[in-house]
């Protein structure tokens, strides 16, 4: 491979390697429904790991943790079951450090019985490889409803440039 010549398209690389690398990402999901009551915020239970390319997501505390400084692009999805009025909304939130740093809220203006979702996706910047980033939800039915599980209701994040 001549790297003076290269055309469109073609990447020189150095013998025997890919030209790739691996960046930090993760993606987990419910394992089970997780039951919230109305208008409490509360910490989703993502315990089950999809894939954390930099081994830093913590399933017992639902918690990750950067393996690189940078910036990172974090979406939180949920979605909670049976709505049977109208006029109710849903929220996700994401935590760093302890703190709520975005949110969003999806209210439904539907009658009979429906399912809400809401669907949440910011740009986060992390400082210090000690930053940790949490998923919350909250919703107000009026009484507790179930979140589903599996790939409806997921987080995950992806660095986008490191510092």
């Amino acid at each position: 491979l001549d790297a003076d010549n290269v055309s469109a398209g073609t990447l020189a690389v150095a013998r025997g390697g890919t030209g790739l690398t691996s960046t930090p990402s993760f993606r987990a999901q419910l394992n089970s429904a997780q039951t919230i009551a109305t208008d409490t915020s509360t910490k989703m239970a993502f315990g089950n790991e999809i894939w954390d390319t930099t081994s830093t997501y913590d399933t017992s505390l639902y918690r990750w943790t950067p393996a690189v400084v940078g910036k990172y692009l974090i979406t939180v999805q949920l979605m909670f079951t049976s709505y049977a009025s109208d006029a109710t909304a849903v929220y996700s939130y994401i935590y760093k450090n302890g703190g709520v740093i975005q949110d969003t809220n999806q209210w439904s203006s539907k009658s009979g019985n429906h399912d809400q979702y809401v669907t949440l996706s910011a740009a986060v910047n992390l400082t210090s490889d000690s930053d940790y980033l949490e998923a919350w939800g909250r919703q107000g039915s009026g009484g507790d409803k179930d979140s589903y599980h599996g790939y409806y209701t997921f987080w995950e994040g992806h660095l986008l440039i490191g510092a």
